[in-house]
C-alpha cells in the first residue's frame, strides 16, 4: 500500500495536468483558430486562366471531439464567408467519432457547409472518418443538401470568364482512391485536386495543385524534433504546408480540429486562404 499510494498520486497529478492542458487548449483554440494566408504560383496555359484565384481550404474539422463543436464550426465558417473566396474546399474528416451515433452531427455539419456554399462554389471530399462512419450516408447527405462531394470524379465551374476544373479523389488512407485523369476539356484550365491523405498526391504525377489534410501537421510538434507521428505514407516533407517537386504541387492544411488527443502543440489549428497566382 505504501508503494501504491505514491504511484496513485503521480497518476492523479498526470491526469490533472492533461485535463488542465486540454482546458487551456480549448480556451486558446476558441480565440486562435488562425487564418493562414499563402500565395502559391501555378502554371497557366491560356490568357483567360482564372488567376489570381482565392481559395479557402478547410480540413479535419473533427466536430464532436475535444476542442471543436458545432459553435466553433459556425464561427470558423462565418470567418470563411467574410473573406469572400472564389472557391471553398473541404478536404475531409468532418468528425472524429467512429461510433454509430454520429448521425446527430452529420446533418448539422452538412447543413452549415450548405450555407457557405451559397456564397461561393463549394466542393468536398471524404476523409477516413467518413469511411468509418458511413461513407454512403455522408455522400447522400451532401447530395441532398446540394453540396458537391466528389469521389474519384472531375467537375468544372466558371469563375468569372474562366473555367476551373476540380477533381476529388477518394481517401488513400482507407483505400478509396481510384485515380481519374483530367479530361481533354480541362487541358487549358486551372486544375485543382482535392484528396484527404496527401499520400494520394503521389499515386501519379499531377498537373495543377493538390490540396490535402489528414496529418494535422503532426498535431503535436516538439522543438528540434518536429511531429512525433503523422498518419500517412507521404514523404515527410509533404505532410504540412507547401510541397513541390517535378511532378506535383501539393498543399497540406494543418486542419481545424483534433483527434485522439484533445489538444495541439506546435501545430496550430487553422484554415487556409490560398491565393493561386500565375507562375
Amino acid at each position: 500500500m505504501q508503494r501504491t499510494w505514491p504511484l496513485m498520486r503521480i497518476g492523479l497529478v498526470g491526469l490533472a495536468v492533461v485535463l488542465a492542458g486540454a482546458l487551456a487548449a480549448r480556451l486558446w483554440f476558441e480565440l486562435q483558430v488562425a487564418i493562414h494566408r499563402v500565395d502559391i504560383p501555378i502554371a497557366a496555359t491560356n490568357s483567360v486562366n482564372g488567376l489570381p484565384l482565392r481559395v479557402a481550404v478547410l480540413g479535419d474539422l473533427h466536430v464532436g471531439h475535444g476542442i471543436t463543436d458545432l459553435e466553433v464550426l459556425r464561427r470558423v465558417l462565418h470567418a470563411v464567408v467574410a473573406e469572400h473566396p472564389d472557391l471553398i474546399l473541404f478536404v475531409g474528416d468532418y468528425t472524429a467519432d467512429i461510433r454509430e451515433g454520429i448521425e446527430h452531427l452529420r446533418q448539422p455539419i452538412v447543413s452549415m457547409i450548405k450555407q457557405v456554399s451559397l456564397h461561393a462554389p463549394t466542393y468536398a471530399v471524404l476523409g477516413n472518418y467518413e469511411t468509418q462512419t458511413g461513407r454512403q450516408e455522408w455522400l447522400d447527405a451532401f447530395r441532398r443538401a446540394g453540396v458537391v462531394a466528389l469521389e474519384n470524379a472531375v467537375t468544372t465551374v466558371m469563375v468569372g470568364d474562366a473555367q476551373i476544373c476540380v477533381r476529388g479523389l477518394g481517401d488513400y488512407y482507407t483505400g478509396r482512391l481510384r485515380w481519374v485523369d483530367w479530361p481533354e476539356a480541362c487541358s487549358t484550365s486551372v486544375k485543382i485536386t482535392l484528396t484527404h491523405d496527401p499520400a494520394g498526391a503521389f499515386v501519379r504525377a499531377s498537373d495543377g495543385i493538390v490540396f490535402a489534410g489528414h496529418t494535422h501537421c503532426g498535431q503535436v510538434r516538439l522543438p528540434f524534433v518536429g511531429a512525433l507521428w503523422v498518419p500517412t505514407s507521404a514523404p515527410r516533407a509533404a505532410t504540412c504546408g507547401l510541397y513541390q517537386d517535378a511532378d506535383r504541387t501539393l498543399y497540406v492544411t494543418s486542419g481545424v480540429g483534433t483527434s485522439v488527443l484533445p489538444l495541439r502543440l506546435g501545430a496550430p489549428s487553422a484554415w487556409d486562404m490560398v491565393t493561386l497566382k500565375q507562375r
